[in-house]
């Protein structure tokens, strides 16, 4: 077994680097923040940030305290290459991600080699192989999987979590990793707090007592970001996200003032609309689940293996943590859910999914040899063989088409699109601490080391009221953003003075700007 994690780890650490080489810049808001986060913490900034993506914790300026909506472990892990090169940007703090990438195929041999203790050691050295074989190929996680992000610390933490829970009934120093890695899963993804109550379950089933240690490894872990909420925040958990569930639509997430996201305004727009919101949500989530976690073919395969390994509690832990993060995030949250949630959670489980698949083939195959007369071993082997290679050749398609084309049509340079921008508002006369609006603050910041704040939900109201409330003095607006009026005749605008277009962002001055 220790042969085979090596290998798939040598493995998984050539093809994640291969797919980083094709990944120049961040590449969208949330990898944005997650990096300028942790040069943050490396410049001595600690965790304050000069941006405002969200208003939802009804901010009072810039500077303001960092992840109140996300959590501060991806940052921290961008940090840890940024010590040792500082002015490394993305190009250092990725090679942490990659590692974590590189992690998750072991893990995941690991994880199914424990599942199948029942089989012969071959057996189980076989299922091993396959489980993290398909893990080598994880489709459309592959490109997120190496950028700076949650997802391949998720899969880390969801695959040592269940190892943990697959060695046996809770002792107390089981329970006390359980509640530590929910803590570590918290601290990655507001969602994180659903393993903990997996682990309650767990300890439950064996020795109600077990909860003391599982929470006490929890609040050691989380309890200081929790201090620190209340001390920045007034609440031990940030605001932003809670207020969020009363969004009537996905541009809530940018509503200013965020006071008007309220349970009346939520309720006022009726429950055919609550409803409908809630039925698409599912419906995206679910396409998510057999297209992203299964790839399509695999989806019958994980869904027939985990009803095989059902009798397992890690196994029925797990399923109920899909059920729940599918529910939250088709009821509590749709619209956030939709638009990537569920797609960032669910890759927690994704070592579980693939450990699953061997014994779903099996089930296959068995059917096969009664009904088609298979030979089962070879069958297994040659299905094997099959799924792996689809996977790969479902990767390579989708790592091509998302990175490595367009990375070879931009010459291998790092797409800075904010830039020429920013070269129109200092030839404005602009001082370095003004602010700029702007529909991405993070990605803005990182490339031009300006404060900025993001264009608010609510038309031209709602941006002249964000920028007199946080002294905005520009505005950089992308198309297709619905503002349109102001797009089509950037020089009719009362309050607005029109500096010019940097490609297709146009450039606005605030005339009442503070």
């Amino acid at each position: 077994m220790t042969r085979l994690t090596r290998i798939l780890f040598l493995a998984g650490l050539a093809l994640s680097a291969a797919v980083a080489m094709f990944q120049n810049a961040p590449g969208y808001m949330d990898a944005d923040y997650y990096l300028l986060g942790g040069q943050n913490l490396v410049q001595g900034r600690g965790f304050s940030e000069n941006v405002l993506w969200n208003y939802l914790d009804d901010p009072a300026g810039l500077p303001h305290p960092s992840h109140a909506y996300w959590g501060p472990a991806v940052s921290v892990l961008a940090a840890a290459p940024l010590v040792f090169d500082p002015d490394g940007g993305y190009a250092a703090a990725r090679w942490a991600f990659v590692l974590a990438a590189a992690l998750v195929p072991p893990l995941t041999a690991l994880l199914a080699h424990r599942m199948y203790n029942h089989l012969s050691e071959n057996r189980r050295l076989e299922c091993a192989a396959l489980a993290g074989a398909l893990a080598l190929f994880p489709g459309y996680y592959a490109g997120f999987l190496t950028t700076i992000d949650a997802f391949g610390g998720y899969m880390v933490l969801g695959a040592v979590f269940l190892l943990v829970a697959l060695a046996g009934p809770p002792t107390a120093r089981r329970a006390l990793a359980l509640g530590a890695l929910a803590g570590l899963m918290q601290l990655t993804r507001t969602d994180g707090f659903i393993w903990l109550l997996a682990g309650g379950w767990l300890c439950v089933r064996k020795d109600p007592r077990r909860l003391i240690p599982l929470v006490l490894g929890f609040l050691v872990v989380f309890g200081p970001w929790m201090i620190r909420n209340l001390a920045v925040f007034g609440s031990p958990i940030a605001p932003g996200g809670l207020r969020a569930l009363w969004s009537v639509e996905y541009n809530d997430l940018f509503a200013f003032p965020a006071e008007i996201l309220t349970t009346a305004r939520w309720l006022a727009s009726g429950p055919a609309a609550i409803a409908a919101a809630r039925l698409q949500a599912a419906g995206q989530n679910l396409v998510s689940a057999v297209a992203v976690g299964g790839l399509v073919f695999l989806a019958p395969l994980i869904a027939a293996g985990l009803r095989r390994l059902r009798a397992r509690p890690a196994v029925q832990a797990g399923v109920w943590v899909w059920l729940a993060v599918f529910g939250l995030m088709s009821i509590v949250f749709p619209f956030a859910g939709a638009r990537g949630g569920y797609f960032h959670a669910a890759a927690a489980l994704q070592p579980l999914f693939w450990a699953a698949v061997p014994a779903g083939l099996a089930a296959f195959v068995e059917w096969g040899g009664r009904v088609r007369g298979w030979q089962t071993r070879q069958a297994m082997r040659v299905f094997s063989a099959g799924a792996v290679l689809i996977a790969a050749l479902v990767t390579a398609f989708l790592v091509q088409v998302r990175f490595v084309a367009p990375a070879l049509t931009a010459n291998g340079s790092a797409p800075a699109p904010y830039r020429p921008a920013e070269a129109l508002i200092r030839q404005a006369g602009a001082t370095p601490d003004e602010i700029v609006m702007v529909n991405n603050p993070p990605g803005y910041a990182l490339q031009n080391d300006r404060p900025a704040i993001v264009i608010p939900a609510g038309g031209p109201e709602a941006i002249t009221a964000a920028a007199g409330r946080f002294g905005a003095a520009y505005l950089v607006l992308d198309p297709g953003q619905g503002l349109d009026e102001i797009y089509d005749h950037p020089e009719a605008q009362p309050g607005l003075a029109y500096l010019g277009a940097a490609g297709d962002l146009l450039v606005f001055r605030f005339e009442a700007a503070p």
